[in-house]
């Protein structure tokens, strides 16, 4: 079985919205939303991991506010290990400066809407949480 570590970025506005994207593979999970975020790299820190991959995936930087859950999943032939961190977008940046690489769409869900989405498993106990 392999073994991952994925960091995930719970990036918030006015701490009331939180920010998704659409996912566009594996085949199983396209079209699902999540938190962007990416697995970790052999030496890398969640932080590092996060700062690397919310760049690669949206153009953006975010500043870390604080480690929120991490949560495991067997998934096939994959052991899956999510550590959920919040954030926000480096001031620097705004919302017009997001480029997706990796997803289809990206938008904020805030407790009014974010049952209307179809989400990947541990996403949607993130969300459970924050709701």
């Amino acid at each position: 079985m392999k073994k991952i570590e994925i960091a995930s970025a719970v990036i918030c506005k006015n701490d009331s919205k939180y920010l998704v994207a659409k996912r566009t593979e594996p085949q199983r999970l396209e079209g699902l939303w999540e938190f962007p975020g990416g697995t970790m790299e052999e030496g890398e820190s969640i932080y590092q991991t996060l700062n690397r991959e919310i760049y690669e995936e949206l153009g953006v930087e975010v500043d870390i506010i604080e480690d929120l859950e991490t949560y495991h999943e067997i998934d096939g032939d994959l052991d899956i290990t999510i550590h959920f961190v919040k954030c926000e977008i480096n001031e620097e940046y705004d919302e017009e400066s997001i480029e997706l690489s990796e997803h289809s769409e990206w938008t904020w869900i805030h407790e009014d809407n974010y049952e209307n989405f179809d989400y990947t498993t541990l996403a949607k106990l993130m969300l459970d949480e924050l709701f």
